[in-house]
């Protein structure tokens, strides 16, 4: 999912495919599938408390991997269950706006 039409666009033209989406909407307006699907994304780091909390409510979620603010991670992980886990640091110069404090992929298993 991606708000900004020319970054949707661009993904689109990247890493679309069959088994790949890119949507222009709002994580809030979107509904989860009602079939087994994987979750991979940069959200804004103001919502990751409710994304998390939703994707763990989501009947069908396989796996989700989200690039986080390192400190969110690991606050993350002892708040609410087991199927959380750190995945690797993201490089710095992986963002055009750095995140303070460093990133890190959380995964949802």
């Amino acid at each position: 999912m991606e708000l900004h039409p020319g970054r949707a666009a661009a993904l689109r033209t990247r890493v679309e495919t069959g088994r790949v989406t890119v949507l222009e909407l709002d994580v809030d307006a979107f509904r989860w599938p009602g079939h087994p699907f994987r979750v991979v994304a940069n959200p804004p780091y103001a919502g990751i408390n409710a994304l998390v909390r939703r994707l763990l409510g989501a009947r069908h979620l396989r796996s989700a991997d989200l690039v986080v603010a390192e400190g969110a991670a690991r606050g993350l992980l002892g708040r609410y269950d087991d199927r959380l886990e750190l995945g690797p640091r993201v490089p710095p110069h992986a963002f055009r706006h750095r995140p303070p404090g460093g990133a890190r992929v959380l995964r949802i298993r």
